[in-house]
């Protein structure tokens, strides 16, 4: 039967430890179990204490820190298993329960629990009596690993040559180094099994962490010398580089600026020794690793400076809401018809569309598109009428206008008048699942809850929202939760593909795109992968397809363009293959890349629905398909039944397929039929007419319009 020594170290905390010594003699277990009280430094409680607790064991030292203090009762300690609990903390009443079932169950040296704090104890969540439902894994140890000891329950043998040196701030740090130093994998349990306090008030003296200032820092240095002298697992000592990074980067400057400049220059240079040892690759940790106090201090200045424009600019959108709500009290302007693109990013798709359908047949209104920087002269030429988002212009005619016409969500905050009808163009048929029907959400700065709230909450603005086909409608409905009027009239960005005159058409935009007309065009717009985040708004992305390879094989006869995300396009550099690989991610009208190309390469982005129109061949480039569909958004329908071409995983079998496109595309002839009836059945170059008849009516006669301006 296993047995435990809980270690309770006591430090100025007399008046808490009694709480802390309960939790642990009401635990219900059959196992021996040990409680050793050390106070570290002489005090008057430790008789007290031994005459209302009689069943612990009191030891009193000099006061030399908690890392001494647990040291000295891990000498007393007679258990199998350590459990280290401040004295300002509790065990959660089943705590003891879980770590002997988990230690039964996986013969475990180290059970690891869940830490929540004491003040939400009613949450806690913790396993119940029956075998079947106690839920452990077997897991890795991180680098996280290294910050914290709460919640742990240690063999005793791993602590054995623990090593004892004067530490105030960092004994969790040591002990989790010494047991990771000879173990790979623990138990973790899903149950809380320890419960956090906090010092709140002045009586309660400080805790530790409220006592960190310049020699903590110091202490940090120290530590992490003598336990990377101490390391000699290439792993171990990487968990340890992350662990002091981390530590630095998130409380190293504050921590600096707490003693005065003579102590922060010399304990600076310690901290930038060791970063040089760490490899650091953050901006802010390379410059504290030159060593140079005076160029730390003006990198500092900069990103004070950087954070105080991000302040401005904070202030501008709340004071931009203000302005916002108080247009809404003036009447709204019922011919004013406002178009977005990709929340300003581009004069592109449906509202494109519809945008020059409207110029055409509806004069009398007043259509005005909204940029988020100035657009480009021709742009200018094509939308004579532009405001700049978030400009004082833009939240009047937001405010005031009778219609938007967007294809994105708006900002959370922008709600709409009542007076307003707002359509929603949406922006693809959906292959990845979205919104509502999302089970994770991989993306920066949300988690799944608040995504799906806000797109929910979005989504009831809409009046009307287009959809391209009946698959889509029907997962509308579910993924967006809307209610309201569905227009089922197919894309009408996709009027342009059934344009008469197609190659006079494409013959402009090659030359607009400065493209050799002699040579056919392939075209790459693959999707973007959720979970490939730097950063809040920033994305990587590795391009799997080998255009070296690509010209070496086809350049003589094809051009490849490529269409990435705005999110990583900034990220991609494609000068060494000028003349054959062109950066397209940036042009405003994919429709019109469409029509340029011979030959679509793409993975589970939309695109290829709007594609197949031109029924030319496609092919799916999908190199992490497993990974895709089961990990980060999976897919409504079969993607390998569904889709009207191979699915290839090499730049090769990419290539060897185009340079035998013309027989190899015939044999996917009877699936692009069957996929045309499924996704393409409702477009005909007539959609934009569809909507507009739909939101204003059908186009007025000519006298009637000079008779509406006259009025």
């Amino acid at each position: 039967m296993n047995s435990i020594s809980v270690i309770i170290p006591v430090y100025q905390t007399e008046s808490q430890v009694k709480a802390a010594i309960q939790s642990v003699i009401e635990q219900s277990v059959e196992s021996p179990v040990e409680i050793i009280v050390v106070f570290d430094g002489s005090s008057n409680y430790s008789q007290d204490l031994q005459t209302n607790f009689p069943q612990i064991k009191v030891v009193e030292q000099a006061h030399q820190g908690v890392h001494s203090a647990r040291h000295t009762g891990l000498l007393q300690a007679t258990g199998e298993y350590i459990i280290f609990l401040d004295s300002d903390d509790v065990l959660s009443p089943r705590a003891l329960y879980t770590f002997l079932k988990a230690a039964e169950k996986t013969n475990g040296e180290v059970i690891i629990g869940k830490v929540s704090p004491v003040y939400s104890k009613q949450k806690w969540f913790m396993p119940i009596e029956d075998d079947r439902y106690f839920f452990y894994t077997r897991s890795k140890f991180n680098a996280n690993h290294l910050t914290s000891i709460h919640g742990w329950m240690i063999k005793k043998s791993l602590l054995l040559d623990l090593s004892l040196f004067q530490t105030t701030w960092f004994s969790d740090t040591v002990i989790a180094h010494t047991i990771i130093s000879q173990l790979t994998n623990f138990t973790s349990v899903n149950y809380v099994v320890y419960g956090r306090n906090s010092r709140s008030t002045p009586l309660e003296g400080q805790s530790l962490y409220q006592l960190r200032d310049v020699q903590t820092l110091a202490d940090s240095s120290r530590i992490f010398g003598i336990l990377s002298a101490d390391t000699t697992d290439d792993s171990v000592q990487s968990f340890l580089n992350t662990w002091y990074k981390r530590f630095i980067s998130k409380r190293g400057r504050s921590l600096l600026e707490k003693g005065d400049l003579q102590q922060q220059k010399i304990i600076f240079k310690y901290v930038a020794r060791d970063l040089k040892q760490t490899k650091a690759k953050s901006k802010y940790l390379k410059a504290w690793s030159t060593g140079s106090f005076t160029l730390f201090q003006l990198y500092i200045k900069g990103v004070q400076a950087k954070r105080f424009v991000s302040s401005v600019k904070r202030k501008k959108i709340k004071n931009g809401l203000m302005l916002y709500r108080a247009f809404q009290k003036l009447p709204v302007k019922e011919n004013l018809v406002l178009f977005e693109s990709f929340l300003g990013r581009s004069y592109s798709d449906n509202p494109k569309a519809l945008y020059l359908y409207m110029q055409k047949n509806y004069p009398h209104l007043d259509l005005v598109w909204i940029f988020a920087q100035e657009p480009t002269e021709d742009v200018k030429e094509a939308c004579p009428n532009w405001i700049l988002k978030n400009s004082l212009a833009y939240y009047q005619a937001m405010a005031r206008s009778k219609y938007w016409i967007f294809n994105t969500r708006q900002p959370v905050n922008l709600n709409k008048r009542e007076e307003t009808i707002y359509l929603q163009t949406w922006h693809g048929t959906p292959l990845k699942r979205l919104g509502l029907d999302m089970e994770e959400v991989h993306m920066a700065g949300t988690n799944a809850i608040r995504y799906k709230r806000n797109f929910y909450n979005q989504a009831q603005e809409w009046n009307y929202l287009i959809s391209p086909n009946p698959y889509s409608s029907d997962i509308f409905a579910s993924a967006f939760g809307f209610q309201n009027e569905l227009l089922q009239t197919g894309y009408p960005r996709n009027d342009l593909l059934y344009t008469d005159n197609q190659d006079g058409l494409i013959s402009e935009i090659k030359t607009k795109l400065d493209l050799p007309l002699n040579k056919k065009v392939v075209l790459y717009a693959p999707t973007w992968r959720d979970d490939e985040f730097i950063a809040r708004g920033k994305y990587r992305f590795d391009l799997q397809l080998d255009l070296k390879q690509m010209q070496e094989r086809l350049g003589d006869e094809y051009v490849v363009l490529l269409r990435m995300h705005y999110l990583i396009a900034q990220n991609m550099d494609i000068q060494n293959f000028a003349g054959f690989a062109y950066d397209v991610s940036s042009y405003g009208d994919i429709a019109e890349l469409y029509l340029i190309s011979d030959v679509l390469i793409t993975d589970y982005s939309s695109v290829f629905f709007d594609y197949a129109h031109l029924k030319r061949p496609m092919i799916f480039f999908t190199y992490d398909l497993e990974k895709y569909a089961s990990t980060l958004r999976g897919f409504y329908f079969d993607f390998e039944q569904v889709v009207p071409g191979p699915l290839l995983k090499e730049t090769n079998q990419v290539i060897d397929y185009i340079e035998q496109i013309d027989v190899k595309s015939t044999l996917y002839e009877e699936k692009y039929d069957r996929f045309l009836d499924q996704f393409c059945s409702l477009d005909d170059g007539t959609a934009s007419e569809r909507v507009a008849v739909q939101l204003f009516g059908p186009p007025a006669e000519k006298n009637d319009v000079l008779e509406q301006r006259e009025e």
